[in-house]
């Protein structure tokens, strides 16, 4: 029996002319890795070594302190630049600003002034300069925090240190602190996205309050996080520091005084919706509650094991 042929493949060369085959290879195709796009690869990758080992070190070891952009030294020489610039990272789009962090210690301030002295996150929002929502994700934060220290549990403060040696850090210069953010901005509302023309005489004055009621909404000076930062300085214009001090306390006693009548009301209308009864030495305790609002349905997962769900404590008290 003669032996089986296998089927020839588009690249090779077949012969049968005799009783043996025979197969010739492919020629193969010429090569050259002396390309120009090699070429030029290997230049870039040359000037790119050079440029590391020059000018290019001081990235290789930033100095502590310093978030080290690319845009604080002059990439031919290496040297800082004498000019302080806005920090931006990225040199081909200069509008991008990096944003400051807070410091571990200014962190560890606003949670003494908000749990141990008491005061208000609004004051502290105030005093600080750092956002209202800010100041209340530290506090939730650091709560969580030394929770976690009194059960023992690791902590791993390396993220924090690696993140304040990258981006600029605001840091606690004591007493009032200093310019971390803006706190006072007027947020964008909804209403106001719709243009409105209004005929307005020449001898009338339209203040923000006739502007924020042809809108439905309150004016500017109610909408902003801190109204009250207003009306303190119009009572710098009005009154000596001392009268002023003296109608900052007066103020402080009568929110004081306002959130302890509404937390006794509060409990007043929890006490008046329940029904103890005792018997013996069993103590029951019904409320009175809606249908859909209160219990669990048989078989349905709690909502901490759905994915979003928030499972940090999202209040203060």
């Amino acid at each position: 029996m003669p032996p089986r042929l296998r089927r020839p493949s588009p690249s090779c060369k077949v012969s049968t002319t005799s009783s043996q085959c025979s197969v010739t290879a492919p020629a193969r195709c010429a090569f050259s890795t002396s390309s120009t796009l090699a070429r030029k690869q290997t230049k870039m990758r040359r000037e790119f070594f050079e440029w590391l080992n020059g000018p290019g070190a001081v990235f290789q070891k930033p100095p502590p302190g310093n978030h080290n952009y690319l845009t604080d030294y002059d990439t031919t020489t290496g040297k800082p630049k004498e000019i302080p610039r806005r920090p931006t990272p990225f040199p081909l789009n200069p509008f991008f600003v990096s944003t400051p962090v807070l410091s571990d210690e200014l962190a560890n301030e606003v949670y003494r002034r908000a749990i141990q002295v008491g005061k208000s996150v609004r004051m502290v929002s105030a005093e600080l300069n750092i956002s209202l929502e800010r100041v209340a994700a530290i506090v939730r934060l650091k709560t969580i925090e030394k929770r976690w220290e009194e059960e023992g549990k690791p902590l791993k403060p390396f993220l924090t240190k690696a993140i304040h040696s990258m981006l600029p850090v605001t840091k606690f210069a004591g007493g009032l602190g200093g310019t971390h953010e803006p706190i006072n901005d007027l947020p964008s509302h909804s209403r106001t996205h719709v243009q409105h023309f209004v005929p307005v005489s020449e001898s009338r004055a339209f203040t923000r309050a006739d502007a924020g009621a042809e809108f439905g909404i309150p004016s500017a000076d109610e909408m902003i996080p801190h109204p009250e930062l207003i009306v303190e300085e119009k009572e710098k214009l009005q009154f000596n520091p001392e009268e002023r001090r003296k109608r900052a306390e007066e103020k402080e006693r009568e929110e004081a005084a306002k959130k302890r009548e509404e937390e006794a009301k509060r409990l007043a209308r929890e006490k008046q919706n329940e029904i103890i009864l005792e018997r013996g030495r069993w103590r029951w305790k019904i409320q009175s509650a809606e249908t859909g609002k209160v219990g669990y349905r048989y078989g349905v997962p709690h909502e901490d094991r759905k994915r979003g769900q928030v499972k940090i404590p999202t209040r203060v008290d």
